[in-house]
């Protein structure tokens, strides 16, 4: 294609030359050929042009196929991906479920792998450490991979799985890539899924964090589907660009996975490696399996068939492009050119100029007596008086601007302080029209009017200090109170002394309930309203302070909802949001004015009973509220059942901090929810360690 353009800008110069060269040898020509040659130039320049508009052309087409294919080769590795994540999504739920059916996860002591010593991971009272059962029948059903990680440090170590290395053994006592993409999400509690390279091949995964009762991050729950491949491979080994051109795959490591099978990978890897100028490299990553694709074209052979269309045009333009030109060339010349006074274009950028507003000289000249000339006269007498006139209004312009055009409301009283004037934001803010404001002060207009004094602690510091800023809580034209933050200075004059004050203020109430909105959010749970942990800890904080000083009994209560997600998963997410806002307001109902409930999150709830007069009240009352929780609830026109089960820490002692009270509530919870018969267990630090009642 360079060398393309550079024979192009060889042949204009040469046009130009001879040009230059017949213009000397005008007067010996005759007066046709002197009228037939410019037309001539053009037409050979004409047709130059637009067979290099269609080589362009080309050599675009050629490239937006290239990017093209590159396309449909991305969008065939996002479906391949797209239809494993629903296979990865159910063994992720029958792995969890397997394991659940053994017990929860949890941390027993220690054990040894490979003889090194790790945390002991076990599901209830069953260990996972060289232990493929719950693996390979997450397998066996969906088939794919699984794998059960414990967590050693920073480090998560394979325990369990039927991932298998290359001499065949099962990969356990080997760490997760503390490099990979997983493992920084997982260390913040957070899921991922997505494609990784285990072993050197794509598999499309999931990992999820494993936590213990009290919600501590112990392992790594894993799934995954080696990713079918022979698809893509097919497309690239089929794949030929133009002659020569092939097509490639790249991993993460720059290897080449996927090769059009017409050119050896050594003479791929020597040109992705080496990027001669001669081809055209196109690649684009595709982030989510870190795989690149790359297709690639010698610019020769692209640049030769633009050359063969660029010919064709060429050749099949200039005959009818030479007859045009002889006509038009003619008409021109008699009607437009010569009354014009030279190149219409330059008359249409000259017009578009001026109508834009651009006065400035240009160095355009025309001959006498033509619009041209009459154009620049005219455009000469306009930049002239705009001087004038800009000169004169610049200053004020500029002030008056600022004033009329500001957001916040602005008045200028003078030393009285009578107001003198405002701008539109005033008038906006406080309902009063400038004519209603002018020769009154701001008390007047309702300023400060709960409190005069701020009103007159604002005058005194002005005409100390010069100025004076805080916020006054005002009634506006329309009865309304709005809160503003205002900023007052004095303007003095010549001798020193106050002649105007001028005040800038804005309206801060929306902002101020805005801050009130936002402490509420930090403070409640967003659908049901109710307290949330922090909260929730705040008042048992205030609750065992009374308890030092009044010995009062209070209960801290943990309930968990059974049979809320099979509710959820039927009838959707919606009809499980309006259940948990329907529950909550019927247990604040059953609950006293001094009592709290808070939600801790999905469908667990915590409990503060306080003024007790004994144990035996905070059980009738926990009770209580767990029967009123069996009653039926509507939900989208269906009647729905549930429970819960619950745990009570009676009588928390002050000096013991929110999680040690919330985990012995929350072990109790776990009890009743095991123990079917018992509704709730409690924890009585005055009693035995932990019994059920």
């Amino acid at each position: 294609m360079a060398d393309v353009s550079s024979d192009m800008i060889c042949t204009t110069l040469c046009v130009n030359q001879y040009q230059n060269i017949e213009i000397h040898s005008m007067k010996r020509i005759s007066t046709v050929q002197r009228f037939l040659l410019p037309i001539a130039i053009l037409i050979i320049l004409a047709a130059i042009l637009q067979a290099y508009f269609e080589y362009r052309g080309k050599l675009a087409t050629v490239e937006q196929d290239a990017q093209s294919q590159t396309r449909a080769s991305i969008q065939l590795l996002q479906t391949t991906e797209n239809l494993v994540h629903s296979q990865v999504l159910a063994s992720m739920r029958l792995l969890r479920q397997n394991a659940l059916n053994l017990g929860l996860p949890a941390i027993n002591s220690s054990t040894v792998l490979n003889g090194k010593r790790i945390p002991n991971l076990v599901f209830g009272n069953h260990p996972q450490t060289g232990n493929f059962s719950v693996v390979d029948e997450v397998t066996r059903i969906n088939g794919g991979t699984a794998t059960l990680f414990v967590r050693a440090g920073d480090d998560f170590i394979r325990i369990s799985t039927n991932v298998h290395q290359l001499d065949g053994s099962r990969a356990i006592g080997t760490l997760l890539d503390p490099k990979g993409r997983a493992i920084q999400a997982l260390r913040e509690g957070k899921p991922f899924y997505g494609v990784v390279d285990i072993l050197g091949n794509p598999y499309i995964t999931g990992y999820e964090p494993m936590f213990d009762a009290e919600g501590k991050l112990i392992g790594i729950w894993y799934v995954g589907f080696q990713a079918d491949m022979d698809a893509l491979r097919t497309t690239m080994e089929n794949t030929r660009f133009l002659e020569t051109g092939f097509a490639a795959m790249l991993d993460s490591h720059e290897h080449i996975r996927f090769l059009s099978s017409h050119i050896k990978t050594a003479a791929a890897e020597r040109l992705l490696a080496e990027r001669p100028a001669t081809w055209r490299l196109i690649s684009q990553d595709v982030p989510s399996w870190r795989f690149k694709v790359v297709y690639a074209y010698p610019k020769k052979e692209a640049a030769v068939q633009g050359l063969i269309k660029a010919l064709y045009v060429l050749l099949s333009g200039l005959v009818g492009l030479g007859v045009l030109a002889l006509i038009v060339q003619s008409q021109l010349t008699r009607l437009v050119i010569k009354p014009i006074g030279g190149d219409p274009a330059l008359a249409v950028a000259l017009v578009r100029k001026i109508a834009s507003g651009n006065l400035e000289d240009d160095g355009l000249t025309g001959q006498q007596n033509t619009l041209i000339a009459h154009m620049i006269t005219m455009r000469n007498n306009l930049r002239r008086m705009m001087d004038t006139l800009r000169s004169n209004s610049e200053n004020l312009s500029l002030a008056a601007s600022v004033f009329e055009h500001a957001g916040d409301g602005i008045f200028i009283a003078d030393a009285r302080l009578c107001i003198v004037q405002v701008n539109p934001s005033f008038e906006k803010i406080t309902g009063f029209s400038a004519e209603e404001a002018k020769g009154k002060n701001p008390q007047e207009l309702s300023f400060a009017i709960h409190d005069p004094k701020s009103l007159l602690e604002m005058i005194y510091c002005v005409k100390k200090n010069g100025q004076w800023r805080g916020e006054l809580q005002n009634i506006n034209k329309r009865g309304e109170t709005y809160l503003i933050s205002i900023d007052v200075s004095s303007v003095a004059n010549q001798d020193g002394l106050i002649s105007h004050y001028v005040g800038t203020f804005s309206d801060i109430t929306l902002m101020k309930r805005q801050q009130e909105s936002l402490q509420h959010m930090a403070y409640h749970d967003t659908l049901t309203q109710l307290p949330n942990r922090a909260l929730f800890a705040d008042r048992l904080r205030q609750a065992l302070a009374r308890v030092s000083r009044t010995e009062e009994t209070i209960a801290v209560c943990y309930m968990d909802l059974d049979g809320f997600k099979p509710i959820n998963d039927t009838l959707g997410h919606e009809a499980g949001d309006d259940l948990l806002i329907k529950l909550s307001e019927r247990i604040k109902e059953s609950l006293r004015s001094g009592d709290t409930i808070a939600r801790m999150g999905g469908d667990e709830f915590a409990l503060l009973l306080c003024n007790l007069r004994s144990g035996a009240e905070a059980r009738d009352t926990l009770d209580r509220i767990l029967q009123n929780i069996k009653q039926p609830f509507q939900v989208k026109n269906t009647e729905v059942h549930i429970s819960a089960s619950a745990g009570m820490f009676l009588n928390p002692s002050p000096d013991q901090d929110l999680d040690f009270i919330l985990s012995r509530a929350d072990h109790c919870m776990y009890l009743a929810k095991t123990n079917k018969a018992l509704d709730f267990y409690v924890y009585d630090s005055t009693m035995e360690p932990l019994r059920p009642v």
